[in-house]
């Protein structure tokens, strides 16, 4: 699928703050939906899923090559992105930009 996150612009230190206690190792930001989870990746190139209104770490590929190409299924894009709650939201006028993102106010860092 070949997909491509910017997250560049981001501040991961100030995101992943108040997240240390739950994925405490070193990681790299990937990748993150516009409801403020986050794709990292691990040291050993594993990418965890940090589902915010969960509180929750996952690991859910192997590597970044295999996390893009799972994003080729709708169900994993859907699951991971909700790309169709998403739509619902930009319908309604709210669409957050790269450096926002829909949440409860202390849910996520980058609202």
């Amino acid at each position: 699928m070949g997909q491509v996150f910017d997250v560049g612009q981001l501040d991961v230190r100030r995101m992943l703050e108040q997240w240390r206690w739950l994925c405490g190792q070193s990681v790299t930001l990937v990748a993150r939906n516009g409801f403020g989870d986050m794709f990292l990746r691990t040291p050993e190139m594993k990418i965890l899923w940090l589902n915010v209104g969960a509180g929750s770490l996952t690991k859910i590929a192997e590597s970044e090559p295999g996390f893009e190409h799972s994003l080729a299924e709708s169900v994993k894009r859907e699951l991971w992105f909700a790309e169709r709650q998403l739509a619902a939201f930009a319908e309604r006028g709210l669409k957050p930009n790269d450096l926002q993102c829909i949440c409860f106010q202390d849910a996520c860092c980058f609202c």
